[in-house]
């Protein structure tokens, strides 16, 4: 599967029809190339599960965290508020450096495993 952050950032291409796809007006203005990857529903012809960008305040310390569901694995940022966050992702997703970070999710049972048993 091709890593569309990646695709996007280097060959975007507009969709056919963008009648359908959201624009989030302080998003794209803020991260751009962060605003196309969460809009869009389909790639190349094909139904994608869209990611999800949220916040969240733990022990203290503010994140700003994208999830891919496509390929299962958050990329986090600590920073002092949401656009800070959006900024960050942007800068990462800019110089190319995001797809080196992406923490992958560790789900039991994928690929067979039965995943670590907790004692």
């Amino acid at each position: 599967m091709t890593d569309i952050l990646h695709a996007l950032y280097e060959g975007s291409k507009d969709p056919e029809d963008e009648t359908q796809v959201i624009t989030i007006a302080d998003l794209r203005k803020s991260g751009p190339n962060l605003h196309d990857f969460m809009r869009f529903a389909k790639w190349e012809g094909q139904p994608v599960k869209t990611p999800v960008l949220q916040y969240v305040v733990q022990n203290g310390v503010f994140w700003v965290k994208l999830s891919d569901h496509e390929r299962q694995r958050t990329f986090s940022t600590e920073c002092n508020g949401i656009l800070a966050g959006i900024k960050a992702i942007e800068n990462h997703i800019v110089q190319g450096a995001i797809s080196n970070m992406w923490r992958p999710w560790n789900i039991p049972g994928k690929n067979g495993s039965k995943g670590k048993k907790r004692s």
